[in-house]
């Protein structure tokens, strides 16, 4: 049936049950996310966090409002001595190119260190990096004596 054929109703039920699925969908992500050692994090070309999963104030401590609108450097969520391997990844990531696996320290916003393995995509838009997505998985246990 056409959209023009239908009633209201009909078309205010389909739209209903469509916001529904979206819900429940952005549900499921959220619940995944949560419930995983990972921090999902955006950042535009200029390095600026334009987005972080909740995860980010259990695994590190910071409520996203803390890093959302901030640059990267600015931060200090990344140990000194990783900062130079990062800034090399971001070179990578503007031009073009994939980061599948690094391994860094990260500070936690009480002090204490964590290894995050970060993995990283440049998102393209008409040929330019016009913002990066990040994957940081936290293996702590796994990691406890890789980099001392």
């Amino acid at each position: 049936m056409k959209d023009d054929d239908k009633t209201r109703d009909q078309l205010l039920a389909e739209l209903d049950l469509a916001r529904r699925t979206i819900a429940e969908s952005e549900e499921k992500y959220r619940a995944y996310f949560s419930l995983s050692n990972d921090v999902m994090f955006h950042w535009d070309n200029q390095f600026r966090v334009t987005g972080v999963s909740p995860n980010v104030q259990r695994i590190l401590g910071y409520r996203p409002e803390e890093l959302v609108g901030r640059y990267f450097h600015e931060l200090n969520v990344l140990d000194p001595a990783d900062f130079g391997e990062a800034l090399e990844n971001a070179m990578h990531l503007l031009s073009g190119k994939k980061v599948y696996s690094s391994i860094f320290r990260f500070i936690t916003k009480d002090g204490a260190s964590k290894f995050g393995e970060l993995s990283e995509v440049p998102i393209m838009l008409d040929g330019k990096v016009v913002y990066e997505r990040a994957k940081d998985k936290f293996l702590q246990e796994l990691l406890e004596g890789k980099k001392q």
